[in-house]
C-alpha cells in the first residue's frame, strides 16, 4: 500500500533484516521513518497485507513462524505482534512437520479472498489458511500443496512434490510457486 506524503513522495514497506518504512522520491532515498521487530524477529523474509482488514503478516523465517499485526495502520516502532502461526506459543522458535507447524517459511501472500498462503520452505510445501480474518494464534493450516498430507514434509522431483519452495503468490485464481531446489 503506497501512501502519498510530503507533496508527492511515496512510502513503501520494505523488508531487510528488520521491517522498516522507507520513503523514495525522485530516485532519492531517505532514512526509514521507523523500524520494529529487531528484538523478537530473526531473518524476516516476507510480508503481506490482508486486502480488507489491512492486517500485516510477516514471515519470521529463523523463528519458523508467521507474525500477524491486527492493522498496518497502527504499526509503529514499539509494535508487538497480535497473533502468530507455526508455533504452539508466542515465544516458540522450534520447527516440526504437522498442520500447525512451520520450518523456515520464506514467502507469504494473502489473496483477494483473504486466504493466507505460506511457502513453508524447509518442510518442502505450501500451506494455506482459509480465513485470515478469524485466525487464532497457533491454528492449523486448512490445506497443503506439494505433499500428500499435512503430516508429510519430504522432498522430491515429481510433479506433485516440492523441494524448498521459496516464493508464493496467487494471480487470476492460480497459485504460483517458486520451487527453488527443483529449479522450476
Amino acid at each position: 500500500m503506497a501512501k502519498e506524503v510530503n507533496g508527492g513522495e511515496y512510502c513503501y514497506v520494505l523488508l531487510c533484516a528488520v521491517l522498516m518504512i522507507a520513503c523514495q522520491a525522485h530516485a532519492q532515498t531517505q532514512p526509514a521513518s521507523f523500524f520494529f521487530g529487531q528484538t523478537y524477529m530473526k531473518q524476516p523474509t516476507g510480508i503481506a497485507i490482508h486486502p480488507t482488514t489491512r492486517a500485516l503478516f510477516v514471515a519470521d523465517s529463523e523463528n519458523s513462524r508467521i507474525l500477524i499485526y491486527a492493522s498496518i495502520d497502527t504499526v509503529n516502532s514499539t509494535s508487538i505482534f497480535d497473533y502468530y502461526l507455526g508455533q504452539t506459543s508466542n515465544t516458540g522458535t522450534g520447527y516440526a512437520c504437522g498442520p500447525g507447524s512451520l520450518y523456515h517459511p520464506q514467502s507469504i501472500f494473502v489473496d483477494s479472498t483473504g486466504r493466507l498462503w505460506v511457502a513453508d520452505t524447509y518442510n518442502n510445501r505450501v500451506l494455506w489458511w482459509n480465513s485470515t480474518v478469524a485466525m487464532i494464534s497457533g491454528s492449523s493450516a486448512s490445506g497443503v500443496v506439494g505433499q500428500p498430507s499435512l503430516y508429510e514434509c519430504g522432498n522430491s522431483t515429481n510433479l506433485q512434490s516440492m523441494f524448498l519452495p521459496s516464493g508464493v503468490m496467487v494471480y487470476n485464481d492460480v497459485l504460483w510457486v517458486a520451487d527453488s531446489q527443483n529449479n522450476r
